[in-house]
């Protein structure tokens, strides 16, 4: 753990980098045997900082230490012997592709991704090292988006396997392994968003790093009812993009399981509708879904979203005033009323469900129009049964 004057150096906000890091080296009483213990502290609070979600966060120290880390190695004379590299790799790519100018934490990010690129790049000694006044770390997080090198992080396999991070049998990148600060990033994101409304650049971070590995969704927040109950009503948009990915998935089954014991909440029903509904728009995840819903998918989970949600609401009016479930019963019986007029559902299919429904809850006004829709089919020669149905 760094000492705190240590901290108070990392802190500095006019030296330079190369000034500061000689600094803290001096903080040492040994610097040949110490500087790598210092080294990992320096890295333990660059991971610290990565956890948090406050604006509280010292940008002179994140950034001082980054090359901090870079130039206790320099005199190696080779990026690719430092042990951290695999560090400053994924700092440059879950920072690269943010908007600094959109909130703190993605300025902050979006730095360090710029201060790897140049350490990645090899420019450190050319651009860092000059001396240049600007160089100091507020002024350098201003002008990130000039100094963020474009770098090929693939050129450091080799370098990587070397020093013992990437297995020389693995085919798979290593830059795509949840294993690293870039998806630790994105689980802090992904839990965050069942509670508070993601910017853009988040919610586009999110969608591309689990359109290549979605098991970090299930490692961070889970696949349970509450979870995806919660996220959309915070961030529908993410939400039904992830369903949309999920469903390409092995998780398939899974996902519809889920679905049809949601609460009928306008977001909830915003997704069954996207789902079940035919769509010619774009998806909003650059992955495209194996297939649509087939019909046997879609009768099966609307039967079961309808019978789940009469029950849920049933339950709920039995320990809560009518004033209370109304709103609920009215979404609902809206969005059945919306299926059946643009022939998605037919009402002979669903007349059992949509019976236990609006017989459950006659004094609501769309209810009883729902019901009076049913006794005018049946009067018309439609057969209708006309009695409900428990609900299961």
């Amino acid at each position: 753990m760094l000492t705190e004057i240590q901290a108070q150096v990392l802190a500095t906000k006019n030296g330079t980098f190369p000034e500061v890091a000689v600094a803290l080296l001096s903080t040492l009483p040994v610097p040949d045997e110490q500087s790598f213990y210092c080294a990992c502290d320096v890295l333990a609070m660059l991971e610290e900082s990565v956890a948090q979600e406050t604006n509280n966060i010292n940008i002179n120290m994140v950034l001082n230490g980054e090359y901090f880390l870079y130039h206790v190695y320099e005199h190696y004379g080779s990026l690719e012997m430092n042990p951290f590299l695999a560090h400053f790799i994924a700092t440059y790519n879950a920072g690269k592709s943010l908007d600094p100018n959109s909130n703190f934490q993605s300025k902050l990010r979006f730095a360090q991704a710029a201060i790897t690129s140049i350490i990645l790049s090899g420019q450190t000694r050319d651009i860092l090292a000059s001396g240049a006044p600007f160089l100091t770390p507020t002024s350098f997080a201003d002008k990130a988006q000039e100094l963020l090198k474009e770098v090929d992080t693939n050129k450091f396999k080799a370098a990587l396997v070397n020093l013992g991070v990437l297995d020389s049998s693995d085919q798979v990148s290593y830059f795509n392994d949840p294993s690293h600060e870039q998806y630790e990033y994105i689980s802090g994101i992904l839990k965050r968003s069942t509670l508070t409304e993601l910017l853009d650049d988040e919610i586009e971070m999110v969608l591309h790093v689990l359109s290549n590995d979605v098991s970090l969704l299930l490692t961070s927040v889970g696949l349970s009812i509450d979870t995806v109950t919660a996220m959309l009503y915070v961030n529908p948009r993410l939400t039904r993009s992830l369903i949309l990915l999920l469903l390409s998935t092995n998780l398939r089954s899974d996902v519809l399981d889920v679905l049809q014991c949601l609460p009928p909440t306008l977001p909830v029903l915003e997704v069954i509708n996207y789902l079940i509904t035919p769509t010619t728009s774009s998806l909003e995840i650059k992955s495209v879904i194996s297939s649509v819903l087939v019909d046997e998918e879609q009768s099966a989970l609307l039967h079961a979203f309808l019978s789940n949600a009469t029950r849920l609401l049933e339950a709920s009016a039995s320990t809560q005033a009518d004033e209370v479930t109304t709103r609920p019963v009215q979404l609902l019986c809206l969005f059945i009323q919306s299926l059946l007029r643009t022939g998605v559902i037919n009402l002979k299919e669903y007349v059992y469900e949509i019976q236990a429904l609006t017989l459950s809850f006659i004094y609501v006004v769309e209810a009883r129009e729902l019901f009076q829709l049913i006794v005018a089919e049946d009067h018309a020669g439609q057969s209708l049964p006309r009695t409900s149905v428990p609900v299961l």
